[in-house]
């Protein structure tokens, strides 16, 4: 019976429940502390301070290409410009979620800001400072058949190879503008922004598109399944579908889908997150990560933190979800419970927003002397089908270093060990973190089937994680 060692993923660490306040289990590099804190251990601000209120809570946020924020706080559209905010009107709704696109015409100098917010369609000149949100949905297409004329209801909009890509709810097709439609005369109430020819039916089933995404290809997630459409270059007819890369899973969430890069990130009918990437589709999530996106997946948007983007998932009745799209990794966090949407800034997605504040994550704004940074870890059940003998635990970690006269209570690692799965705890073995980075060994655990460490910290800093092993005997069956 030789010694041997185990090192574990900590990206592959799968969830569990949350067992204490402000102690959940994670799945990134850096622990999350969980509290009711924005600012937490990422650090941020209130940016761009003033905002009009007066109509209701903010309810979304964009940036366009040239760093102008706009924001939709009930029913007014405010610009922010860097050094103060304008009024660009009001639109017809007060409340739920909005898209928005920004048009990039080639050929004149008008280009605008389209955005939906479920039923009607907007427009906003992005090169006059005084520009106000015009209503055109008198020109969206009539969804009705041979004898009765039904309006469009604009539920999603996006942008691909300078056309406007709309989804409806009331209709079972998606609609594409002609080219270059900032320069359509809208004078006319009668000019068809989305001419009645110019649409696509689902090509796989019978089956509604709920949202169309577009990246380098174009993306339509139905209730059932999900297309891959492609540039044709034909004027006429301008995109194909790719039936050998379509497939048999859909969403009933259409607010979970999310772009980040090349790659689109949503809540597929079977509770899990899936990826399409250049035209192929991929589960992004591990086993059981389905038990937390049962929850009705409302909204979702993308943030940087840790230097790292993520995606925010908002869940009906429960904490929101933080995914990590590089790592596939995923963090039940209550910090974002009240942040609705995100925005552009320095570079990165570092703005967002909540139904009263904007706000710029930003590292160098962390407060974490008096916030109570208790962390849990819970390792993977390992060994099912065998005996051990568990030698050591040891855990490498790097933290801010501890100021000369510190108090234990703030700087220490408790560790238990479940030999039977979680059914039965070990007592908690105690560790003071007196420096800024070390191993921490803990020995002599025992026999063990289906082990599982049980690693809590509670410390007042940064603290990054590096490495968790065990070293252990193998027994016979």
């Amino acid at each position: 019976m030789s010694l041997q060692r185990y090192e574990y993923d900590l990206s592959k660490f799968v969830l569990n429940r949350t067992d204490v306040r402000f102690a959940y289990d994670t799945l990134l590099d850096n622990m999350v502390p969980q509290n009711g804190d924005l600012a937490s251990l990422w650090g941020s601000r209130e940016y761009a301070s003033g905002i009009d209120l007066s109509s209701g809570a903010i309810r979304a946020t964009f940036t366009d290409s040239k760093g102008v924020l706009y924001v939709v706080a009930g029913n007014k559209i405010q610009s922010y410009d860097g050094q103060k905010w304008n009024d660009r009107g009001t639109i017809n709704t007060t409340s739920g979620n909005l898209t928005f696109v920004e048009s990039q015409n080639p050929k004149d100098i008008n280009t605008y800001i389209y955005f939906c917010d479920g039923t009607y369609l907007y427009r906003i000149d992005r090169f006059s400072d005084i520009g106000r949100a015009q209503d055109i949905s008198k020109h969206l297409p009539d969804v009705g058949n041979m004898t009765t004329q039904i309006q469009a209801q604009a539920a999603f909009i996006t942008y691909y190879q300078h056309r406007l890509i709309l989804t409806c709810g009331n209709s079972d097709k998606w609609f594409y503008s002609e080219v270059n439609p900032d320069g359509i005369d809208l004078s006319n109430e009668a000019t068809p922004l989305f001419p009645a020819l110019n649409y696509k039916f689902s090509e796989t089933q019978a089956d509604p598109p709920r949202r169309v995404m577009a990246t380098d290809l174009i993306y339509v997630l139905g209730e059932r399944t999900v297309e891959v459409w492609q540039p044709t270059g034909n004027f006429a007819d301008p995109f194909a579908s790719n039936t050998q890369n379509n497939f048999l899973i859909g969403t009933n969430e259409p607010y979970s889908a999310v772009a980040y890069l090349n790659k689109v990130f949503f809540v597929a009918t079977d509770s899990d997150i899936y990826m399409l990437d250049s035209g192929s589709l991929a589960k992004a999530s591990n086993p059981g990560y389905n038990f937390y996106l049962r929850q009705l997946i409302y909204n979702a948007f993308p943030v940087c933190i840790n230097y790292q983007r993520h995606i925010v998932f908002k869940r009906q009745g429960a904490y929101p979800l933080l995914f990590n799209p590089e790592t596939f990794s995923l963090v039940e966090c209550s910090n974002f419970e009240n942040a609705i949407s995100s925005f552009w800034l320095d570079g990165e997605f570092k703005g967002f927003a909540t139904a009263g504040k904007l706000y710029h994550t930003d590292s160098e704004a962390a407060n974490v002397e008096n916030l109570p940074m208790r962390r849990l870890i819970k390792t993977p059940i390992l060994f099912p089908d065998n005996r051990i003998i568990m030698q050591s635990l040891e855990v490498q970690y790097a933290c801010d270093t501890p100021p000369d006269n510190f108090n234990a209570d703030d700087y220490q690692m408790f560790v238990c060990m479940s030999k039977d799965g979680g059914l039965n705890k070990s007592e908690r073995r105690k560790y003071v973190i007196k420096k800024n980075q070390g191993i921490a060994k803990f020995y002599g655990w025992g026999m063990a089937h289906n082990p599982q460490f049980i690693i809590e910290f509670s410390i007042h800093a940064k603290l990054l994680i590096k490495r968790i092993a065990i070293f252990y005997k193998l027994l016979k069956k």
